[in-house]
């Protein structure tokens, strides 16, 4: 038997899920409500009603006050039926659980948790459960309704809701069942705290953290790659370097001259793949001279890569459109000859086997964001092609080491695009990428322009000749290959020369008596390294000539070795004649020096 308190609420259950297109139905229902609101222990049910709402009310914390005893009625059908394992039998019937979510009906709720959920008071998105819970948390649902129902008067559950606007809030529902053997299951309060901002920036952090363990395998990588590198380097200085020695002395019909071209252009190519590695890296670029842009996009245009692929892609048309006059910068003309020409492989291939325009460009751009400050100038490459656009959601992928995710076919290694990415960053520039179904993809690169008291600076090292008068010059690396190459390379330029392995046994040379003109030093050595060396030298011969050489990148160590005086960086592996003019332009200056000291006395 009920009481009639529990036939009230369960004809007040009836009420809400009665068909409103069932008016005698809804009319039996409101009289028999009538009826048992005036007996006297239902007009105090009533009574206790109206006070609970009115404290709901205005309570700051958000609440609902439930009624669970349809959900308890489905659940003791289910028992009577046979179901043992009540939470794995709902687990593996939604629709049932879907069918609670329905029957459960919200009596009360106040102010804050209206405003919680954005709707106004009396809207019918309220009335049960079934549009606030996202489904996905169906589960948590499921023990909520069991755990009520075996008897747990008081515990805490996680849960996703859907607001008024459909989207997903976090939340943790305490749910406290009030006075059990009086009410059944018909008064549930359920009290609200949304932790919607702590998941939010759970997932913020957890994604910060992915990045960083991302960023320090990335970082570990590009350090192998340094390494690999460097030793690389030092060995192709001895691959390029003595087949140019011997072509110099080898007449055009010598039989051997060709193989020699060739086993000199594969040490200049594989030059070339130690760069890439270095500039994944993120060393910084190479030797950095005032160059213009314009002229290296023709060179890279001209380059067997290009016109290779320019030749499979046949239906593809490259247009350029550069401005002229244009600013000149200060950057590394192999890596950004290196840049353009994967942005334009990269756009060739986006256009594979259609009809397509691919279009690179530049221009002058004047930032005159401050006109209290000087207007920061520079210049803007684009490279636009026609083809398949980025189909990834973050276009800016793309820059990641083998990214294959988008609808491009590409050739290569997988790092084309890191590395161009990594010149742009090496030379403080900056680039973004826009892809559209209609508009294929738009690379655009800024570059700062050199500054204007620098404009005018030639690009490349000059002199009369690479030859020279008998100077001396000490080489110093620990590399007895290095020692032999630059030693015979020197030698045959006609300078005088000596090396030693350490830096050691070149500051004790020098406190011989020892006298070179100029200092070939290796940057990377065990003990004094190319700096502390340079520092130690300057002590007993303050005007010293020093080039500082490695297999690195240009290093903060590289950069105060320049600051403190030395005259140039080369990264090896260098040519016999990048050797040669530089060795020559420094032994001009300084013969030039000593002329005018003699003159002077």
């Amino acid at each position: 038997m009920f009481s009639s308190e529990e036939l009230y609420q369960r004809v007040l259950a009836l009420q809400k899920q009665a068909c409103s297109a069932d008016p005698v139905l809804q009319s039996s229902l409101a009289e028999l409500a009538e009826d048992l609101a005036a007996t006297p222990s239902c007009a105090l049910l009533i009574e206790e009603h109206h006070r609970m709402s009115q404290m709901l009310k205005c309570f700051p914390t958000p609440v609902f006050d439930e009624d669970f005893s349809p959900a308890g009625v489905i659940l003791d059908r289910l028992r009577a039926e046979g179901v043992e394992d009540v939470t794995a039998y709902l687990t593996d019937h939604p629709l049932l659980v879907r069918q609670i979510t329905e029957a459960v009906t919200i009596r009360n709720v106040n102010d804050a948790a209206l405003a919680l959920y954005g709707m106004p008071r009396g809207h019918e998105f309220y009335a049960t459960l079934d549009h606030l819970i996202v489904e996905a948390s169906y589960p948590d649902f499921i023990l909520q309704v069991v755990n009520i129902w075996q008897g747990k008067d008081l515990f805490e559950q996680e849960m996703k809701n859907y607001n008024s606007r459909g989207r997903i809030i976090h939340l943790i529902l305490t749910l406290a069942v009030i006075d059990r053997e009086r009410y059944g299951l018909s008064r549930v309060l359920v009290t609200i705290t949304d932790i919607s901002e702590l998941k939010r920036a759970h997932e913020q952090q957890a994604l910060l953290e992915q990045r960083l363990a991302e960023s320090e395998r990335l970082e570990a990588l590009g350090r192998l790659a340094g390494g690999a590198a460097h030793n690389l380097n030092n060995l192709l200085v001895g691959i390029m370097s003595y087949p140019d020695l011997l072509l110099m002395d080898m007449g055009e019909a010598d039989p051997l001259k060709q193989p020699l071209e060739l086993i000199r252009d594969a040490g200049t190519q594989a030059g070339a793949i130690v760069q890439d590695l270095l500039t994944l890296s993120r060393g910084s670029a190479a030797v950095s001279e005032v160059i213009e842009l314009n002229e290296l996009i023709r060179v890279a245009a001209d380059s067997a890569e290009v016109v290779a692929a320019a030749a499979a892609h046949s239906l593809v048309t490259c247009r350029q459109e550069l401005e002229g006059d244009l600013l000149p910068l200060i950057a590394s003309p192999v890596h950004i000859t290196k840049m353009i020409k994967n942005l334009l492989l990269n756009a060739y291939q986006a256009c594979s086997g259609r009809e397509a325009v691919v279009t690179i460009g530049t221009r002058n751009l004047i930032d005159r964001a401050d006109e209290q400050a000087p207007s920061e100038a520079y210049v803007e490459l684009t490279v636009r092609d026609e083809g398949s656009y980025l189909s990834c959601e973050h276009p800016e992928e793309i820059f990641e080491p083998f990214f294959t995710r988008k609808m491009l076919g590409r050739r290569g290694t997988g790092l084309e695009m890191s590395i161009v990415h990594g010149v742009v960053l090496d030379h403080h520039g900056s680039i973004s990428v826009t892809t559209g179904n209609k508009t294929g993809t738009l690379f655009t690169i800024r570059f700062p322009a050199v500054p204007e008291t620098m404009r005018g600076m030639g690009s490349h090292i000059t002199g009369p000749s690479v030859r020279g008068a008998g100077e001396q010059i000490l080489i110093i690396d620990d590399m007895a290959i290095q020692r032999k190459v630059l030693s015979h390379v020197l030698t045959k330029f006609g300078y005088s020369v000596r090396s030693v392995s350490s830096g050691m046994k070149a500051i004790a040379l020098i406190e011989s008596g020892y006298r070179p003109e100029l200092v070939v030093l290796d940057m990377m050595m065990p003990g004094l390294d190319g700096l502390d060396t340079y520092r130690a030298l300057r002590e007993v011969i303050p005007e010293v000539k020093a080039i500082i050489v490695s297999g690195y990148a240009r290093s903060s160590r590289v950069q105060q070795a320049l600051s403190l005086g030395v005259n140039t960086f080369m990264q090896k592996p260098y040519t016999v004649e990048q050797l040669g003019k530089t060795v020559s332009s420094l032994m001009g200056e300084a013969s030039k020096r000593t002329q005018k000291r003699d003159e002077t006395l």
